[in-house]
C-alpha cells in the first residue's frame, strides 16, 4: 500500500512540477478594484493590476455616464492610480464595468466597496465577468460564497502550497498517517491565519514567502535521505504542524490583500480558510483515489523500480523549485 501511495503521488508530483516550472508561484493575483464613496455624490476610484498586466492594457473602471471625473487628466487612470468622480444621486443600484484596451487577459477581479462611516462590501468576479451591479445592501451568504472562492482560488493558484502538499503525503506513506499529518497542518495553518488577518501576530509577508519556501527545501531534503529515523519521518504530524504555522501566514498574506469587510468579519474569515481546506483537500483525494484505483489494477508496476526512480526524480525536482524559490524571494527581499 505505501509503495502505491508514493508512486501515484510520485506522478502527480512530477506533472505538478512541470506546470510550477512554467508558472510563478501565486501568479493567480486578481485585479483589485476599489471604490470609496467619500459623500453622497464623491467617489474615488483606484485599480490595481497585477505585475502580469502589461501596462498597455491597464484596465478601466467605467461608471455610470452621469459620473463626471472631477480631474479629466487622470480619468484613463491604469494602475494604482487614483481616480475623482462626481455621481449625483449615488452609485446604489448602478452597474460598474470593467474594460481592457487591447483584451481580456482572463483575471479573477476583486471589488471592494467603501461606504461612508467604514462600511465594506467585498465582491469576487470570475475572468469571464467584467460588470457588476452595486447592491443596495450586502447580505451575509454573499460575503461568505465570495470568500469562499477567494479561499479557494488562492489555494489552487499556489503551487508551492500544492507541492508541499504532495511532499507531506510523500513523508507520511500510509493512508492513516497521511490523514494525521494533514490534520495537524490544517490545525496549525489555520491557528496563524487567523492571528495574522486579524493583525494579532504581524510578520512581513516577504519574509514568510521566503521561509515558506525553506520549508518546502527542507521538507524535499528529508524526502531524499535514505534514513527512516529522522525526527521528520517518525513524527510528520509535529513537522507539519511546525510548517503550517508558516504557510497560515502566508494564506493571511493574500486575504490581507483582499482585505476584510468590517461588517462581516468572522464570516469572511472562516470561509476563506474553508476554501483553502477544499482546494486542499480535493488534491489530497485525486490523489488517494488515484493510488486506490493504481493498487487494484496495475500493483505490481506501481512497486517496480521505474516508479522508485520516478519518486527520486519527484524529490530532487521539488528541492530544485524550493531553492528555485527561495534565491528568488531572498533576492527580492534584499533588493
Amino acid at each position: 500500500m505505501r509503495g502505491t501511495v508514493r508512486g501515484v503521488v510520485s506522478s502527480a508530483c512530477a506533472i505538478g512540477f512541470c506546470l510550477a516550472a512554467a508558472a510563478h508561484a501565486h501568479e493567480a493575483r486578481p485585479l483589485v478594484v476599489e471604490v470609496r464613496i467619500d459623500a453622497e455624490d464623491l467617489v474615488a476610484v483606484r485599480t490595481t493590476a497585477p505585475p502580469s498586466v502589461d501596462e498597455a492594457n491597464y484596465p478601466r473602471l467605467v461608471l455610470p455616464i452621469r459620473c463626471l471625473p472631477i480631474d479629466r487628466a487622470d480619468a484613463s487612470g491604469g494602475s494604482m492610480a487614483l481616480v475623482l468622480y462626481r455621481c449625483p444621486g449615488g452609485l446604489a443600484g448602478e452597474t460598474l464595468s470593467i474594460r481592457y484596451p487591447r483584451f481580456n487577459p482572463s483575471l479573477t477581479t476583486l471589488i471592494r466597496l467603501r461606504r461612508p462611516g467604514g462600511f465594506e462590501q467585498v465582491a469576487v468576479l470570475p475572468p469571464d465577468e467584467r460588470t457588476y451591479r452595486i447592491p443596495q445592501t450586502r447580505r451575509l451568504e454573499g460575503v461568505a460564497w465570495d470568500y469562499l472562492w477567494l479561499g479557494l482560488r488562492h489555494i489552487l493558484g499556489g503551487f508551492d502550497h500544492l507541492m508541499f502538499v504532495c511532499g507531506l503525503v510523500l513523508l507520511a506513506r500510509t493512508w492513516r498517517r497521511v490523514a494525521v499529518t494533514l490534520t495537524g497542518f490544517t490545525i496549525a495553518h489555520s491557528i496563524t491565519l487567523g492571528l495574522a488577518a486579524l493583525d494579532h501576530v504581524t510578520v512581513p509577508l516577504a519574509v514568510v514567502e521566503v521561509l515558506i519556501a525553506l520549508s518546502i527545501l527542507t521538507l524535499a531534503c528529508e524526502l531524499a535521505r535514505p534514513m527512516t529515523d529522522t525526527f521528520t519521518k517518525r513524527r510528520p504530524v509535529a513537522a507539519a504542524s511546525a510548517f503550517g504555522l508558516l504557510h497560515g501566514m502566508g494564506f493571511a498574506g493574500g486575504l490581507l490583500k483582499s482585505g476584510l469587510p468590517h461588517a462581516h468579519v468572522a464570516a469572511a474569515l472562516l470561509t476563506f480558510n474553508l476554501g483553502v481546506e477544499i482546494g486542499q483537500l480535493a488534491l489530497v483525494l485525486v490523489l488517494l483515489a488515484a493510488a486506490a484505483l493504481a493498487r487494484r489494477t496495475s500493483s505490481a508496476v506501481i512497486a517496480g523500480p521505474g516508479f522508485v526512480r520516478l519518486r527520486a526524480a519527484s524529490v530532487f525536482a521539488l528541492g530544485a523549485l524550493a531553492a528555485f524559490w527561495t534565491l528568488e524571494r531572498t533576492a527580492a527581499l534584499v533588493a
